[in-house]
């Protein structure tokens, strides 16, 4: 039964490390297609966007385009934004968050969520679509007026409006784009008001999209596990409560051949439809989410279209542009002389749960803490609660770490207590293995009775390492998605507790603890056992060097805790034992 301890201790630091690479294998599963030629085709039937419509920069040889000159925009200041509007088009081009630097190096620099740069591109682009008028504005043809270039949040004002005009030469259609922001958020108020001057009845809808370029820096790891980034979008209503799509899972494949017997690959764009719902682009701590008008979502009476695609150059994929696009699927009919309103909103930011959660249904999802979400959550609010009183991340770590230690220590309790009890028998157990030794039968007869004599449960000792699972996997994915841990320094060394430690101090300090926490467990019989579980705590010494250093600082804490807590049970069962004897 010991030697089980031991087995079942090996198999689940191999289950971890499987978990994290399958984890990644699902997200990253990215085959490089077999692309002899390959086009792109818009596909669009069904919505009011029928006929191409609705415009796709770009073409399989065009490459990455940036939205604008960067001399034509109208700029917004808030307590929380930076922001740049493209003229052209009316969208939100780049978006800076001045509460999120950069980078440690870069503490002056807004972290931008949306930019212009070929370097990291993702914008919005936004329009109408129409079936009667050929002038309606879209993203590409419509250049947008406002009376000021720049709109600055006043000291004391909740919110702010900035409006934007097109108004078509030919057909009198008037579009106004309004911008609303608030103090504080960032979830931005947005309308497209069609005002129909023209002497024709206008049918058609809108559409709105995210268009991003793959970033190609790599990120950090651990074991190859990683955030996701990529596409998302939820239909609720149609069983799509949240959805995922990686970059090369954007589009379907279609091969066939043309008159001149050349293979031809076609990509045409993934579509979903339903009620409701949002789209948005990903990364790991940002979201960038355009959600229709809260109108919309409680008549229920917009019906969506969804739609995935890439397109420039398929064989590099650092040239392709990556589109999520939302767009209504029934006309809208407004007459000559009358005006209509399609409202929404963008949410462009942090993933704050509580503003998520106000924002959307399902958009916290976003915030996405894998199969232990629910524990996850709970230890980031536990971890918010220290943290608003302690004002350091890495002393709230340990606190949340005493915390677990005290949560699960009846389960701790009987598992140590049962170790200690193994390792005061260790001496008589391996008599019995050793006069019994080809009789295997009554060896474990008479090791059941040794157990039922000194009240020892053989699998009392799985416990500490069974609970300790998803309580780690739980941590990971907190930290790791977290926000509020990004950049978050602790002491001297470590300014980013999100990161891996710089100089391998932490990991080293866990596998000095893991090595005199292991001689307090009972030493396996098994001869080849005994030499694998003295390099465990190299194996994992080697394997935390990647991970963020606040994992590894909570471990150490775990460790510490952990070997007080065997040292005091351990002094306990001797003591009884001494009684009895």
């Amino acid at each position: 039964m010991q030697n089980n301890q031991q087995r079942l201790f090996l198999l689940l630091i191999l289950a971890v490390i499987i978990y994290f690479l399958y984890t990644k294998w699902v997200d990253y599963n990215d085959p490089k297609p077999l692309t002899p030629v390959e086009q792109v085709v818009p596909g669009t039937t069904g919505s009011v966007s029928s006929d191409g419509q609705v415009p796709m920069i770009g073409s399989p040889n065009q490459g990455v385009q940036t939205a604008v000159a960067l001399d034509e925009y109208i700029t917004v200041v808030t307590d929380v934004y930076s922001v740049n509007i493209a003229k052209q088009g009316g969208d939100i081009i780049e978006v800076g968050l001045l509460k999120y630097p950069e980078s440690l190096e870069e503490k002056d620099k807004p972290f931008k969520v949306m930019d212009n740069s070929s370097e990291r591109y993702q914008v919005t682009r936004s329009g109408l679509s129409s079936q009667t008028h050929e002038g309606t504005p879209n993203h590409t043809n419509a250049i947008f007026n406002s009376e000021k270039d720049h709109y600055e949040l006043q000291p004391g004002a909740e919110s702010i409006t900035v409006p934007l005009t097109y108004v078509d030469p030919e057909s009198g259609l008037t579009v106004n784009k309004i911008y609303e922001f608030k103090r504080g958020l960032y979830t931005i108020g947005y309308t497209q008001e069609l005002q129909n001057n023209s002497d024709q009845v206008w049918v058609g809808g809108e559409y709105r999209e995210i268009a991003t370029k793959k970033p190609q820096t790599p990120k950090g790891s651990a074991i190859g596990a990683s955030s996701f980034d990529g596409s998302v979008f939820s239909l609720p209503n149609n069983d799509y409560k949240y959805e995922k799509l990686a970059y090369s899972k954007m589009t379907t494949t279609e091969r066939g051949f043309n008159a001149e017997g050349h293979e031809v690959v076609q990509h045409r764009p993934k579509e979903f439809r339903g009620e409701g719902g949002w789209v948005a682009m990903i990364e790991q701590y940002f979201v960038a989410a355009s959600i229709p008008g809260k109108d919309k979502e409680a008549t229920k009476q917009t019906q969506n279209v969804i739609q995935t695609l890439q397109y420039g150059n398929f064989k590099d994929e650092s040239q392709n542009t990556y589109v999520i696009r939302m767009m209504d699927q029934l006309p809208v009919t407004v007459k000559p002389g009358e005006s209509h309103s399609f409202e929404g909103r963008y949410f462009i930011g942090p993933k704050l749960k509580e503003q998520l959660e106000e924002t959307a249904e399902y958009l916290d999802l976003t915030l996405d803490f894998g199969w232990f979400s629910p524990i996850s959550e709970l230890m980031l609010w536990i971890l918010k609660f220290y943290h608003s009183f302690l004002g350091n991340w890495g002393w709230s770590i340990i606190l949340l770490t005493l915390t677990v230690k005290i949560a699960l220590f009846y389960f701790a309790n009987k598992g140590y207590t049962s170790m200690a009890r193994m390792r005061k028998v260790g001496p008589k157990l391996a008599l019995i293995r050793e006069e019994y030794a080809d009789n295997r039968q009554k060896q474990s007869e008479e090791m059941m009775k040794l157990y039922r004599k000194e009240k020892i449960n053989p699998l009392g000792g799985c416990w500490p390492i069974i609970i300790q699972i998803p309580v780690f996997i739980a941590l990971f994915w907190m930290l790791m998605e977290s926000v509020e841990l990004r950049q978050a320094p602790w002491i001297l060394w470590i300014k980013d507790l999100s990161k891996m430690d710089p100089y391998f101090i932490l990991p080293i300090i866990m596998g000095i603890t893991m090595f005199f926490q292991q001689r307090l467990n009972p030493a396996p019989t098994d001869p080849m056992q005994a030499k694998i579980m003295k390099w465990i705590p190299v194996v994992f010494t080697f394997m935390f060097m990647w991970f963020a250093a606040g994992i590894v600082l909570y471990w150490i804490t775990n460790n510490l805790l952990t070997i007080l807590q065997q040292t005091i049970i351990m002094k306990r069962v001797e003591r009884d034992s001494k009684k009895h004897s």
